[in-house]
């Protein structure tokens, strides 16, 4: 008896180690990489105006984001291409305990075909 539970446990194991395979068919694993040079380039510009006055600081953030955009489009990147995100407005306590502060700010943001000229102009 126990002979014969000894080879069927040793059949079982045999038959559960061995690949099953199709004639005339060949089976292979493997693992691949590729690297690849970037093509695409985004790059985000954060700015910030503070002034005691709510107009003259949205003023100074108006102007200051019209130059970025203007310098940006003589780099040779697209106005279609530039964002402008995350307008904001807020209040602060500034450095005297009485002085009240304005804070406007936005990022500004571009996504473009990687040319590193255009990337050199930028810097």
């Amino acid at each position: 008896m126990k002979k014969t539970i000894l080879l069927l446990m040793l059949f079982t194991v045999t038959a559960f180690a061995q690949k099953t395979a199709v004639p005339g068919e060949l089976s292979i694993d493997g693992k691949a990489k590729a690297s690849i040079a970037p093509d695409i380039v985004t790059f985000t510009l954060y700015v910030s105006k503070v002034n005691k006055a709510e107009s003259e600081a949205l003023k100074q953030l108006n102007t200051e984001l019209d130059e970025l955009q203007n310098f940006l489009s003589k780099s040779g990147i697209p106005l279609k291409q530039v964002k402008i995100r995350n307008f904001s407005v807020s209040s602060a306590i500034g450095k005297k305990a009485a002085e009240k502060v304005y804070i406007a700010s936005a990022s500004l943001s571009a996504k473009m075909q990687l040319d590193y000229k255009q990337i050199e102009a930028v810097y």
